[in-house]
């Protein structure tokens, strides 16, 4: 084992360690504090509504309308 990788093992081993004193709760805010600045930095609107269903009804008809589209004449 290099020494670059000695250091890292032993850094994961570290925060491993802490991370395994702490409560699932406990772990999950800090998770939260942690990533939460960044991924909730960008907002992205497409002008579309969303449909109120479940994603297996939408998967539903958009695969019933894919196979309207695709057997319908032009």
């Amino acid at each position: 084992v290099s020494g670059n990788e000695a250091q890292l093992h032993q850094r994961i081993s570290k925060r491993m360690a802490q991370a395994s004193s702490l409560n699932f709760n406990k772990l999950k805010t800090r998770h939260l504090k942690d990533y939460q600045p960044l991924f909730d930095r960008v907002k992205l609107d497409v002008g579309a509504q969303v449909p109120d269903m479940p994603t297996d009804e939408l998967l539903r008809h958009h695969k019933e309308a894919l196979i309207l589209t695709c057997f319908t004449p032009v």
